[in-house]
């Protein structure tokens, strides 16, 4: 599972997070401002042509939805991905925080671990195009995340939320919307011209 999270991870930190088609000094320094302060874990909104500039601005980072970045959602998945998928077979371990509450959660600990591995794929593009290297530690970022999810807990409600959101996002429960949509969009006929 490691290995293959580490293949996802870098195709999707490649995908969604803006690597390519920029003057290397910007993609460096991109890099370095995103892996400082686990910024790495927020959605960015960035319009139109981006620069260096912009792309380290930290107003455009929703700081409201730590881990709802892309990246780590879709990473998520790959726990829920075919029968013998860990967060299929072990469904049951998937628990929430709050007492009298059956809404399933992501545990910390495999939030904390997706979160290291992007911000190890994102390691690999520090110096402006990817160098590969070895995973040999990731334990400092993965206690740095287990530290900023324990803040989070303080507030047991808003981290139970928190939680919940991802499991429903990673287990396929929450496709951004309807699961049984199948892509058709619903037309109001009355507004249609004619």
């Amino acid at each position: 599972m490691r290995w293959k999270l580490r293949r996802v991870v870098n195709s999707l930190v490649l995908s969604t997070y803006p690597l390519t088609g920029k003057d290397r000094k910007d993609v460096t320094t991109y890099v370095s401002f995103v892996r400082k302060k686990c910024r790495y874990i927020y959605p960015q909104v960035i319009n139109g042509h981006s620069t260096g500039k912009t792309l380290t601005n930290e107003k455009t980072l929703k700081k409201s939805q730590p881990y709802k970045h892309s990246a780590i959602t879709r990473a998520l998945k790959t726990f829920f991905a075919g029968d013998k998928a860990p967060g299929v077979v072990y469904h049951d371990f998937f628990v929430s925080t709050l007492p009298n509450n059956d809404e399933k959660e992501i545990p910390m600990s495999m939030l904390a671990f997706v979160a290291s591995v992007v911000h190890f794929s994102l390691g690999e593009w520090v110096s402006g195009s990817r160098v590969p290297q070895k995973a040999n530690d990731l334990r400092s970022e993965y206690e740095k995340n287990i530290a900023v999810l324990n803040q989070i807990a303080c507030d047991p409600r808003k981290y139970h939320r928190l939680m919940a959101d991802l499991y429903r996002i990673a287990s396929g429960n929450d496709h951004d919307g309807n699961t049984s949509d199948d892509g058709v969009p619903d037309i109001d006929l009355a507004d249609l011209d004619g």
